[in-house]
């Protein structure tokens, strides 16, 4: 049955992953889900990273669009195409805007909502794309967004006599993860089979845990 299981992941257009903590005869270990539209794969494991992931033989020859919360190690595995959940991205949103007062987390929160919804209109409608035009303005107006974000959060300067690299704010390290992974956050609205979040993998191992 496993093995059936992990062949139809492996089939899957799209496959969402996430990872929470569980304990294990008293030990905290990891309960890992790789989850589509038709089926779930539960795996326990000691560990939360790479070793967990290769063991549970999803993510290495996976070729589809895997989907997660951008945890560094799933981005590890070159052979997929990547996706980035937004529901994160707008609660680290709401706090730059919110609690750090940068105008920009809320015109980015915007643009994503309103991507999402233009996806919506346009799936409902038959589409199985954005208008070329359309997501040509969404783009400019992400990397201006971004463009903004940077110039209010340049790099700390170097501490005198203190090693190492100067600590980021939030704010930086999210402007950070949205410019370089412009394609994986976006990846719904360029590909109608992708979810704004990922919010199907979160569900099945909360429910399990």
């Amino acid at each position: 049955f496993i093995e059936t299981l992990r062949e139809g992941l492996s089939r899957a257009k799209v496959v969402h992953f996430d990872e929470t903590g569980a304990r294990v005869r008293g030990k905290l270990w990891w309960v890992h889900g790789a989850s589509s539209e038709l089926l779930t794969l539960y795996f326990v494991h000691p560990r939360r990273g790479v070793l967990a992931m290769d063991a549970m033989d999803v993510l290495p020859g996976f070729t589809g669009v895997a989907q997660h919360d951008g945890w560094k190690p799933y981005l590890r595995y070159e052979g997929a195409s990547h996706a980035l959940c937004n529901a994160h991205h707008l609660r680290e949103l709401e706090y730059v805007s919110s609690q750090m007062g940068q105008g920009w987390a809320s015109e980015m929160a915007g643009l994503l909502l309103e991507i999402k919804a233009a996806v919506g209109r346009a799936s409902d409608k038959g589409k199985e794309a954005l208008d070329p035009r359309l997501l040509g303005r969404y783009l400019a107006r992400y990397d201006r967004i971004v463009a903004a974000g940077l110039a209010a959060n340049p790099l700390p300067e170097p501490v005198p006599g203190k090693k190492g690299r100067p600590k980021k704010s939030k704010a930086a390290n999210l402007l950070e993860r949205l410019d370089r992974y412009r394609s994986e956050v976006l990846r719904f609205g360029t590909n109608f089979a992708v979810d704004f979040d990922n919010n199907l993998s979160e569900r099945d191992v909360r429910m399990l845990k």
